[in-house]
């Protein structure tokens, strides 16, 4: 009869208590690491910079997605009034304005605008804002309040990547969510810019799960940067500044002249059809030189004609 082995089987037996401590060491590391991110650090992504009565606000859009699996509220204070903070939103987009984040990741590269451009000033609702530098992808303009509310929203299709309309009947897997910015005056003349996304998808466990490992640590990321970057351009870092310390002022029938950015490129001419500021201040309702219809912000390479209100300043 052969010897037993017990030397290796004891061996054996106890390297395998040994992985299993370790396999209970690591799931215990994991668990407490989870729970201290879902009580302690993910609560201050989703509302940064929000006070506890902004996050618990409720603002015009979040109807737009009901029964949402995910939302942020978070918001700064800009150095400039709100006039002067909507322009810079409302030209944002790839290849527009960028998005004042990190240009690498969500601009292709391209750096975001420095100024105000008057051609990218002209939007409605139904727009579509470009989300990638293709085109592929696009924010639809869903709520627009000149100076106090922009709310874009975006519907995909899951795993094709289509934009699909929310109206109709829903894909079996999808992505569903607002972007919103809200803009309230302050008493020192600044803005508070409070950003508020709401989302939605279906499987709803798939959606919440890449929610929260992937999209809320992106948005964080994202929109912090954002924030930091519209302080630096609605702050006077740029010529656009030039704007608080001489207020522009118009009336009814005047011209404004769009001086352009290049050598032998022509200027654009507008005629004040509405006057939306007090005292004269932007915004403006313009009729373009040919023929089109638009609200305007003015920026510092613009000049405000005082003539009568004929067909031509010239």
């Amino acid at each position: 009869m052969p010897a037993r082995r017990t030397g290796n089987r004891g061996k054996g037996a106890h390297e395998g208590k040994r992985t299993m401590k370790r396999i209970a060491r690591s799931t215990a590391f994991t668990v407490f690491a989870a729970g201290a991110y879902t009580a302690l650090v993910r609560p201050r992504l989703l509302r940064w910079g929000a006070t506890r009565e902004e996050a618990n606000a409720s603002y015009p859009g979040d109807d737009l997605i009901a029964y949402p699996t995910a939302q942020s509220t978070m918001a700064v204070s800009l150095p400039a009034p709100p006039e002067e903070v909507w322009p810079w939103l409302v030209q944002m987009g790839c290849g527009r304005a960028g998005w004042y984040s990190w240009d690498l990741l969500d601009n292709g590269g391209r750096p975001s605008a420095d100024r105000i451009v008057p051609e990218w000033q002209d939007v409605t609702v139904g727009t579509r804002i470009p989300a990638v530098p293709s085109g592929a992808f696009y924010f639809l303009v869903e709520i627009l309040d000149p100076a106090r509310t922009l709310v874009l929203r975006s519907d995909i299709e899951l795993p094709s990547g289509r934009p699909f309309d929310p109206r109709g009947p829903l894909p079996a897997a999808y992505t569903d969510g607002i972007w919103a910015f809200h803009l309230r005056p302050l008493p020192d003349g600044g803005t508070r810019l409070i950003v508020r996304t709401r989302g939605r998808g279906k499987p709803a466990a798939v959606d919440r799960l890449t929610g929260r490992l992937f999209g809320e640590p992106a948005h964080f990321i994202m929109q912090h940067r954002q924030f930091r970057n519209l302080r630096r351009r609605v702050g006077g870092s740029d010529p656009s500044s030039d704007m608080r310390r001489f207020p522009m002022k118009a009336k009814k029938g005047d011209w404004v002249i769009v001086h352009g950015h290049q050598v032998g490129e022509p200027d654009r001419k507008a005629l004040i059809t509405e006057v939306h500021g007090k005292d004269g201040a932007p915004p403006y309702v313009v009729e373009w030189d040919d023929g089109h219809t638009s609200t305007f912000y003015p920026s510092s390479d613009a000049v405000i004609e005082h003539r009568p209100a004929t067909r031509s300043p010239h």
